[in-house]
């Protein structure tokens, strides 16, 4: 499956997505009948529980990783250069 450009949805569809959803529809045949990825379809199932997420949150937590992957990589680093103190 290709690119998929996101889709403005009314809400008439958006609840017959949910209503496919909870009636036990597999995910392949919603997916198909309303032309969207996997993704697509789960980012309309948070969003129609409210669960939008804050950009500022998500932008910070980015942040936060890269800054503990930083992190992680000059413990490694100390140490290398611990054992190599250790062998002279």
């Amino acid at each position: 499956m290709g690119f998929m450009s996101r889709k403005p949805r009314d809400k008439k569809e958006v609840d017959k997505i949910i209503k496919s959803h909870k009636s036990g529809e597999s995910l392949n045949k919603i997916l198909k009948d309303h032309g969207m990825s996997v993704s697509a379809f789960y980012r309309l199932l948070r969003v129609s529980r409210g669960e939008v997420p804050d950009p500022s949150k998500l932008k910070e937590a980015k942040r936060l990783a890269r800054l503990e992957g930083a992190l992680k990589q000059r413990d490694k680093e100390i140490a290398l250069l611990k054992a190599a103190l250790k062998k002279n």
